[in-house]
């Protein structure tokens, strides 16, 4: 698929509006959460997504606190849900220009050759903190669509995230939105930022899980994650998310493609905790609870 940046500030302002509707349309408005930075914070309305596990704000300009210089906006996303009484932490920001390229904001609006509107990002993913950077996020997130696209300014390369519809943004974006969270816990723990494909690839020559145990033992709880639901692995993906999935005809097949961080015993060990589950057995017992990072 081809993409032509969008630049005029009426088509952008457009594009925001279909992002903020996509987005809110399918999601759970929760008003006045505090979010926090370095050096600042602000109260924002949130809206909150629980299938694919990432909150959303959207503002057609940054508060000043967070960035000086109006020519953006600004679209902030994390993975933690969202609380009255805690302040959330920024994964990410996508904050396309109102108008023109810059590319020192890290998101863009895209058209495709059917006039439908995208959103992507650069891949330059900030935290001030050692160790995060593009080389080094273009080095793990290899599952993300890459592409290059031309633009006024000359070639560059993008993350195209996906189309700004609610049917197929959700799926896209929380994709995104996980790997740049798992990304920056990797980079918080010291661990080297071998790719995705790589660490795939590894876990396939791994002891194949011959016991229910095993399979139970992959399922894991932690407390800024969810809101403490079963996730697999505490690489971000709801175990009730896999399921859903299945429930709605996506193949075992179609899961690993979209997720490469699972393998065929994380879809395994799905299953194996829901049916135990629906048998009545206390099996949330048995999770794994891991510290919050």
């Amino acid at each position: 698929m081809t993409f032509e940046l969008i630049t005029r500030r009426d088509e952008s302002l457009r594009a925001f509006e279909a992002f903020e509707s996509a987005f809110s349309a399918r999601a759970n408005a929760i008003p006045n959460c505090r979010l926090g930075w370095s050096g600042g914070n602000v109260q924002a309305d949130v809206y909150w997504q629980e299938a694919a596990g990432i909150w959303g704000v959207f503002r057609k300009t940054p508060p000043q606190p967070r960035h000086k210089g109006g020519n953006r906006f600004w679209n902030c996303f994390g993975v933690s849900e969202p609380r009255l009484d805690a302040t959330l932490g920024i994964t990410v920001e996508i904050n396309p220009p109102h108008r023109g390229e810059n590319r020192h904001t890290a998101g863009v609006f895209l058209r495709d050759g059917e006039g439908r509107y995208h959103i992507g990002h650069s891949g330059r993913v900030g935290g001030g903190r050692p160790g995060v950077g593009l080389k080094a996020f273009r080095r793990y997130a290899d599952n993300l669509p890459w592409q290059k696209i031309g633009t006024p300014n000359g070639a560059r390369e993008i993350v195209a995230i996906g189309p700004l519809e609610n049917g197929q943004l959700f799926e896209m974006l929380g994709l995104f939105v996980h790997t740049v969270a798992g990304f920056k816990d990797s980079v918080a723990k010291g661990q080297s930022h071998e790719s995705t494909r790589n660490r795939t690839q590894t876990r396939s020559v791994e002891r194949e899980p011959t016991s229910e145990a095993d399979l139970l033992d992959r399922i894991t709880v932690r407390a800024d994650v969810f809101g403490g639901k079963p996730i697999i692995r505490d690489v971000r993906i709801a175990v009730e998310h896999v399921l859903g999935m299945l429930a709605a005809g996506d193949t075992a097949e179609t899961i690993l493609r979209e997720y490469p961080d699972l393998d065929s015993e994380d879809i395994r060990a799905c299953l194996l905790f829901a049916h135990r589950s629906m048998a009545g057995e206390h099996v949330h017992d048995r999770v794994a609870v891991l510290d919050a990072s």
